[in-house]
């Protein structure tokens, strides 16, 4: 029982001290704020006219959850790459903060995309609830749906870091429902959180993952716990073209993961792009458009052959 404590305790210090906003240091306010930003940044000039909506979507009517969402879309006469009808993306992002921590790829994104993002359950102005994986899927799989029957046009997923976790295990549950998105896109993903710890606390996670009892202490807690998040284990059941972002300097997860999904079947699952760059979701830089544009059209050519297939 001492040893049990003693091992939840290491986990859980942890994850604290990888991101202190994964547990309960989430960032929340009141609901009004979120309808104050997006009536604001509606307002905005940048890159052409963006139009925020601001609204709350319920994912589940017997535990009362709602998710706060925002959409974000732009004036067609000024986006550079016109689609018709605008392609959608669904918008994870990083467990360190709320949506408006990422206002900057709100700004980019929306030059290729008509974009939703949303706050977790804890987060921002959602509903209050136990943070698991298991939960967090649930949610983001019956916002997806519901964005399925709200929207036109093909359907893509991004995920950064930990939201990419996230992404990637909606999006090989909802494949057992013949559910697929047209593509996912990746931004510093990880393989799982264990090998994060191991990474992030260099160099101590690598000396801690040496010793003989980091699994029974720390990745064994941490699937007891619903914290696994191991991306590796579902990226293998993706049936959609994927790209991975990894930043120059990065710790190699990434590299490793796409390394994985290049193990799928490329004629029925879709092939997988690693490209290097400066970009995140937190810069302001148009870049992002010039990244996606080639990833489009493979995805738009994945899709046409599976439909001769």
């Amino acid at each position: 029982m001492h040893e049990q404590r003693m091992s939840q305790l290491l986990s859980v210090y942890m994850l604290i001290s990888l991101d202190p906003n994964f547990l309960n240091y989430n960032v929340r306010s009141p609901s009004y704020l979120y309808k104050k930003i997006a009536h604001e940044d509606s307002n905005q000039y940048y890159n052409g006219k963006k139009t925020f909506s601001h609204r709350y979507i319920e994912v589940n009517k017997i535990e009362n959850i709602t998710l706060g969402t925002w959409n974000i879309s732009l004036e067609s006469s000024y986006r550079l790459y016109n689609r018709n009808p605008v392609p959608n993306m669904l918008y994870f992002h990083s467990g360190v903060g709320d949506r408006r921590s990422y206002a900057a790829a709100y700004y980019t994104l929306p030059n290729t995309f008509n974009v939703t993002t949303f706050d977790y359950r804890s987060y921002g102005g959602s509903s209050v609830m136990d943070l698991t994986e298991s939960g967090l899927v649930a949610d983001s799989i019956r916002l997806y749906k519901w964005l399925l029957n709200h929207s036109n046009g093909d359907d893509y997923v991004m995920g950064d870091k930990l939201g990419a976790s996230i992404a990637t295990h909606m999006v090989a549950k909802l494949q057992k429902e013949n559910l697929v998105p047209t593509g996912l896109i990746l931004v510093d993903p990880f393989t799982s959180l264990s090998d994060k710890i191991k990474e992030w606390f260099w160099p101590l996670g690598r000396i801690f993952s040496w010793m003989p009892w980091y699994d029974s202490m720390v990745t064994d807690v941490l699937q007891q716990n619903g914290l696994a998040f191991d991306t590796s284990r579902h990226i293998g059941k993706v049936d959609c073209p994927i790209m991975v972002m990894a930043k120059y300097y990065t710790d190699g997860l990434p590299d490793k993961l796409a390394l994985i999904a290049s193990e799928r079947d490329p004629t029925t699952q879709g092939t997988v792009i690693l490209r290097q760059t400066w970009w995140s979701p937190k810069d302001n830089w148009s870049t992002t458009l010039d990244l996606t544009k080639d990833f489009l059209d493979e995805c738009n050519d994945f899709k046409k052959s599976k439909g001769k297939i």
